[in-house]
């Protein structure tokens, strides 16, 4: 085979249209001898020649570009990250103030019912007639509001008062009465 004679003016092969290059070619680590001995041989030489070293020039510039932009991405996420931990601390420091406030709040409403019962079941042993007497009438208002509610349905009546009685036949309490025992 013959090889190509070399253009002494641009030091490219003839018929092979590329621009020569300026940058050096690069090379994988510990692979500097045998790259030694493969660019002196004639095969060596017509492979290094082959490349487009304008391309090669591009895509290590495209390549700069994407990892500037990445690292710009990456810088964002990391402010992002810092920003959400700090609502995310401020968040879990709300969300605890709010659970104590709650189970707080539970706590004080068992220990209203538990007083609530404790009365009730005073208030029966003193008075177990007068007791008796507050639930069946309880019972009675019940049962003729339920017997209310079932006739309401039955004729349609959907826009219901505001002021009804609200199905426990308790009537409004005055805050400022006296409690007879």
């Amino acid at each position: 085979m013959s090889e190509p004679a070399a253009c002494e003016s641009t030091g490219t092969r003839e018929g092979v249209d590329h621009e020569p290059s300026t940058a050096p070619v690069p090379h994988p680590e510990g692979a500097d001898e045998a790259n030694t001995d493969s660019k002196n041989s004639p095969f060596g030489k017509a492979m290094i020649d082959m490349v487009n070293h304008q391309v090669l020039k591009e895509i290590a510039e495209t390549q700069e570009r994407m990892l500037a932009r990445f690292e710009k991405t990456n810088e964002k996420l990391d402010s992002f990250n810092v920003v959400a931990a700090a609502r995310l601390q401020v968040a879990v420091a709300t969300f605890s103030r709010h659970t104590q406030l709650l189970l707080d709040a539970k706590r004080d409403l068992q220990s209203v019912f538990r007083r609530i019962r404790t009365l009730k079941a005073r208030l029966t042993e003193r008075y177990p007639e007068g007791f008796s007497a507050v639930q069946a009438g309880k019972a009675a208002r019940l049962v003729r509001t339920h017997d209310d509610d079932d006739a309401e349905e039955e004729e349609g009546d959907e826009g219901a008062d505001s002021n009804q009685d609200d199905g426990q036949g308790a009537p409004p309490v005055n805050p400022n009465a006296p409690i007879a025992f």
